[in-house]
């Protein structure tokens, strides 16, 4: 019984501290949904200036074909311009595409844990009820052992007097047997009495 409760309590302290750290994830998974909040605002000022660049590149392009031969390579200076910006909108397109994955990542492991959670502390509520009875039952166990002590105790007391009685009717025995010795040899002794008066002509 006592290793059992040894046991549970183990169990349950180990199952404080499962839900203490689940808890912690659960915080830490908040402030990282929180962070990709930030980064997508970023991306959306990043996305404004890679629009604002493209815009700046299609200028660039009509002036510089306004200047004929002269702009050329300014030309392809902007070209080039718009190339990256182009480049920079698909990869922030990318970026927000999994930071968008990342954030149900994140919802779907905290809903888990906190289920987990959840699930652990109804364990732990369990596992009190459950150290009650054993404590219950180890108070009963105690009032049992201790009747069981007193019972002893009466079956020698009982025995003592068992033996007593037992020696009792013994020396009882032995009391009948000499006085129905005594009593035969009296009667012997009467009924020889009895003859006396017929032996010797006595009147």
């Amino acid at each position: 019984m006592e290793e059992s409760r040894n046991y549970i309590q183990h169990a349950s302290t180990s199952i404080r501290e499962s839900c203490v750290k689940i808890n912690d994830t659960i915080e830490k998974f908040k402030k990282i949904s929180e962070a990709s909040e930030d980064i997508g605002k970023i991306l959306n000022i990043m996305k404004s200036i890679s629009s604002q660049i493209n815009i700046l590149g299609i200028n660039a392009t009509i002036e510089a074909s306004k200047a004929g031969s002269y702009g050329a390579g300014f030309g392809v200076v902007a070209q080039e311009i718009r190339s990256l910006s182009h480049m920079t909108s698909e990869s922030l397109l990318r970026t927000r595409t999994l930071i968008s994955y990342l954030q149900d990542s994140i919802h779907t492991c905290s809903g888990s844990m906190c289920d987990n959670s959840q699930t652990l502390a109804g364990i732990i509520h369990h596992v009190e009820k459950i150290k009650r009875s054993f404590k219950e039952f180890e108070e009963t166990a105690l009032v049992q052992k201790e009747e069981i002590n007193q019972l002893h105790q009466i079956m020698q007391k009982l025995n003592v007097s068992t033996a007593q009685n037992n020696e009792t009717v013994h020396n009882t025995n032995a009391i009948c047997d000499n006085l129905f010795i005594n009593v035969s040899e009296l009667a012997q002794m009467t009924s020889n009495m009895h003859s006396l008066p017929a032996h010797y002509n006595l009147q």
